[in-house]
């Protein structure tokens, strides 16, 4: 019995990182291309930074990690520091909401069992916002709650938790391009988060292709009745 609970208790933390995994594990050819393609953008980008702002960034685009980023913002100018804080804040407390999401549809977790798989950081998403997320007695309420709360705008309908990757990339590029209007590292670190996403969209556009073709040619060897 206990070896069941413990493994549940795996599989919960599993599920909070499921699409971060499963998208890493179909598209792990395009890691070369991309961290390619980022490096030659990169070489043009860093002779117009400062040393820190150029360390950041490098850092960053390896794996676009906004807690991670969070954490390094530390060491750059005020304004470039204000305006990523908003960036990669808003991002954290979106993936803590999904993470919720995760756990409570797949896993029925509630309440302080929700917490341990969270990011320990967030923005403006607050205590009693993420407790009241945790403790949504089921997937109706919880749905309400996260189109009542900080980020209604996002999560303002159940599409938005179906398409969930896409709803955060959107939301994040959102952010990005509201804070490069006063120009500085927000505008290079937003540049670079699009060329991403259209990275990530031509490669799984292509994936589903060959998938496509593969599974036509499947049937058309399958034998006739």
């Amino acid at each position: 019995m206990n070896s069941y609970i413990a493994l549940n208790t795996k599989l919960r933390g599993r599920a909070a990182s499921l699409p971060h995994r499963i998208q890493g594990a179909l598209c792990q050819e395009r890691k070369g291309l991309l961290a390619d393609i980022l490096a030659q953008e990169l070489r043009h980008i860093r002779p117009y930074l400062s040393k820190p702002s150029r360390d950041f960034v490098t850092s960053w685009a390896k794996n676009f990690d906004g807690y991670e980023a969070l954490q390094a913002i530390k060491k750059l100018d005020k304004p470039d520091r204000e305006a990523l804080k908003r960036v990669f804040g808003t991002e954290i407390d979106l993936k803590n909401i999904l993470i919720i999401y995760r756990l409570k549809k797949h896993f029925d977790t509630h309440g302080d069992m929700v917490y341990a798989h969270l990011i320990p950081s967030s923005y403006k998403l607050r205590a009693q916002e993420i407790n009241q997320l945790a403790h949504a007695k089921d997937m109706t309420h919880f749905t309400q709650a996260a189109a009542s709360g900080r980020y209604g705008a996002v999560f303002n309908n159940a599409n938005a938790f179906i398409h969930a990757e896409q709803s955060l990339s959107r939301a994040v590029s959102l952010q990005f391009k509201e804070q490069s209007r006063r120009g500085g590292l927000a505008v290079v670190c937003g540049y670079l988060y699009s060329l991403r996403l259209e990275v990530q969209r031509r490669l799984l556009h292509d994936y589903k292709n060959e998938i496509h073709k593969h599974n036509g040619a499947y049937r058309g060897h399958e034998p006739r009745g």
